[in-house]
């Protein structure tokens, strides 16, 4: 993949992307009724988007950005069990007949006071952006930076796709997410990468993130929680496992 050049965005660019991701992850829900499951996700991807910016912080601010970034992984951990259970569901769906694929539901009583919290820390999260003094580095430090991100992912990338663990291949796809958010805040920034370049990033993502599922799936299907589950069609993994085969050749050929 071959990433075009262009010119470096400035702090302003940035400080206002970061407060953007946090002010959609805290207006999540608002606009209905009753917050639904797909609410949780939106929230978590905003939030993961503004992890990302803050890993492009400059040494002079580092340590609140860093305070910062840690405390939002902790905020998106506490919703990842409501996240895993409807991802579970989807994902049985996909692969068998005895499971419907339900619109998102209105969340119940737990999640919703989960998603609640979320959003009330995310209060504190603006309140510290807000604060956050202008680096006092050149704006060329971002996308210096950005590049660095990209090369990590590069080293990640694994060679046979067949042959590598889940676990690497994983650990590939954070990396890809980074670089891919950093690649959209370039483009909101107006310092446009090439469309088809995000374009392939955005289908690396989705591949992955659909081998992230059904490993995750197959592991949900060794736990005795989720054991009635599995007995509506004792074949599922075993699709689930044929369908990482296609998965991987198509990252092959993808990457």
């Amino acid at each position: 993949m071959t990433e075009p050049a262009h010119p470096a965005p400035d702090w302003s660019d940035w400080l206002f992307a970061l407060s953007e991701q946090i002010d959609l992850a805290r207006s999540v829900g608002r606009s209905k009724p009753e917050p639904d499951e797909e609410d949780i996700h939106r929230l978590r991807a905003a939030v993961k988007y503004a992890r990302a910016l803050l890993r492009l912080a400059p040494p002079s601010i580092n340590r609140q950005t860093t305070l910062c970034r840690n405390y939002l992984k902790r905020v998106a951990h506490r919703l990842s069990r409501f996240r895993d259970q409807t991802v579970l569901m989807e994902s049985l769906a996909a692969l068998s007949d005895h499971f419907d694929t339900a619109p998102s539901a209105p969340l119940k009583t737990n999640a919703r006071i989960a998603l609640q919290n979320a959003m009330m820390r995310l209060n504190t999260v603006s309140e510290f952006l807000r604060a956050l003094p202008v680096p006092v580095e050149h704006p060329k430090a971002l996308r210096k930076t950005i590049k660095q991100y990209k090369r990590r992912m590069q080293r990640r990338q694994p060679t046979h796709w067949r042959r590598v663990s889940n676990a690497k291949i994983h650990i590939f796809r954070s990396a890809l997410i980074v670089h891919a958010c950093h690649m959209n805040f370039l483009k909101s920034a107006r310092h446009q990468p090439k469309g088809n370049y995000i374009h392939r990033l955005e289908r690396l993502r989705l591949c992955l993130g659909e081998l992230n599922d059904l490993d995750r799936l197959v592991c949900f299907s060794k736990q005795p929680r989720f054991q009635a589950l599995f007995d509506q069609d004792p074949a599922i993994v075993d699709h689930a496992l044929h369908r990482q085969k296609l998965l991987r050749k198509k990252l092959q050929k993808l990457v």
